[in-house]
């Protein structure tokens, strides 16, 4: 996890996730992240066959990329999945 990343999700408190799940969700993106890059690009999510043909996935990459990079960090991850979860914005 990057010095960034570590410092957003210390400061943040609209997290959704405890430590365990935020363990559990950081695994789970080392293993998307394929080229080890510190950062999952749209590739890395359509390589998983269950994402491929999924016309949602695009919409979801596109609204997590909450810098506009084209990638998604660990901190746009767990901030797009905990709004998801939550049902709010």
């Amino acid at each position: 996890m990057g010095t960034s990343d570590s410092k957003d999700i210390k400061n943040s408190n609209t997290l959704n996730f405890d430590k365990e799940e935020l363990k559990t969700l950081y695994k789970n993106f080392v293993k998307l992240d394929s080229d080890n890059s510190g950062l999952i690009e749209p590739r890395e999510f359509f390589d998983v066959p269950q994402l491929k043909d999924n016309p949602i996935v695009s919409r979801i990459i596109s609204v997590f990329d909450r810098d506009g990079d084209g990638k998604i960090s660990f901190y746009e991850f767990i901030t797009g999945l905990s709004i998801l979860t939550s049902g709010g914005i």
